[in-house]
């Protein structure tokens, strides 16, 4: 999944932790605001973005063709 993301344009991550049921957690931030991906599967993530001054998240699913 971290090279798909990169592949398609993303820098690296801010931080990546590992996840307490065994996924990968990926977090940037920036001026614009915060994204965290958590890669649920080899194919799978899913993330939050949450925009500078908001106090809303949007939800974000991503899947790969393996």
């Amino acid at each position: 999944m971290a090279q798909s993301l990169q592949a398609n344009g993303l820098r690296p991550a801010d931080l990546a932790v590992a996840g307490v049921n065994g996924t990968v957690i990926f977090e940037w931030h920036d001026p614009a605001g915060y994204l965290e991906l958590e890669v649920t599967a080899a194919d799978r993530a899913e993330g939050r973005w949450v925009g500078k001054g908001s106090n809303a998240a949007r939800t974000i699913v991503l899947a790969r063709r393996v």
